[in-house]
């Protein structure tokens, strides 16, 4: 499409959240905690890119929402899911030399938050800047460096929306690891990604892991700029 490979697709998430919160009241003599857990199917996330390969260069422009189907309880401290609608578009660019191993990419999206429907409250629109490094040490596995930088632009709003503006932002940086590989005569590939979290602002900091696992359904193709 437009001289570039379009790119379809949908990602679902399965899993456990875990949250423990504890604090002081204003003016009271003691202290608490509570804790919930989760353990259900998320929301929906539709991707759709098209990219373009240049030598060794490729760019990319994609657009992405949340669907919110997973499991959602406005009454618990833990849910899977969002429990409001998302849209996300932006674009990038990913320079990858075969013969060297070197991969460099950088994509740069904006999100667009709906109206929760059970709170009545909004969040801003956000910017997030997801940046990899990475060297191929061998034919299938690479190592490398990755981080981001989210800061939201526009401030809360809402009926539900009672501690103000609550403009929200952190940064991440940790090592990541790849590996490329044959499924069923498919290309597939095994991703893990380590963040240690810094300069938060009303965002929860700390390490934060992600696993990825991918299998190509279309004839494999030279490497493009990475969907977020």
């Amino acid at each position: 499409m437009l001289g570039g490979q379009l790119e379809v697709g949908v990602t679902v998430l399965a899993g456990n959240y875990s949250s423990t919160m504890s604090g002081m009241p204003s003016g009271a003599t003691f202290s608490g905690a509570a804790s919930d857990s989760m353990t259900a199917f998320g929301d929906l996330f539709p991707l759709a890119a098209l990219k373009w390969a240049r030598g060794d260069h490729n760019f990319m422009i994609y657009t992405a929402a949340n669907v919110p189907v997973g499991n959602y309880d406005v009454n618990r401290q833990a849910s899977v899911g969002l429990g409001y609608w998302t849209i996300d578009g932006g674009g990038g660019y990913t320079y990858f030399d075969q013969g060297t191993g070197h991969e460099f990419s950088a994509v740069l999206g904006f999100t667009y938050n709906f109206m929760n429907p059970y709170t009545a409250y909004q969040s801003g629109i956000d910017m997030h800047l997801e940046l990899s490094a990475s060297q191929y040490v061998t034919e299938r596995l690479s190592i490398g460096l990755a981080g981001y930088y989210y800061n939201q632009i526009t401030p809360d709003s809402g009926a539900g929306a009672t501690v103000g503006p609550f403009i929200s932002r952190v940064a991440g940086i940790g090592p990541q690891l790849g590996y490329n590989f044959s499924l069923g005569g498919r290309s597939a590939s095994l991703s893990a990604r380590g963040y240690y979290e810094f300069s938060a602002q009303n965002r929860a900091q700390g390490w934060n892991t992600w696993l990825t696992f991918t299998v190509e359904l279309g004839p494999f193709g030279q490497k493009v700029a990475q969907s977020p």
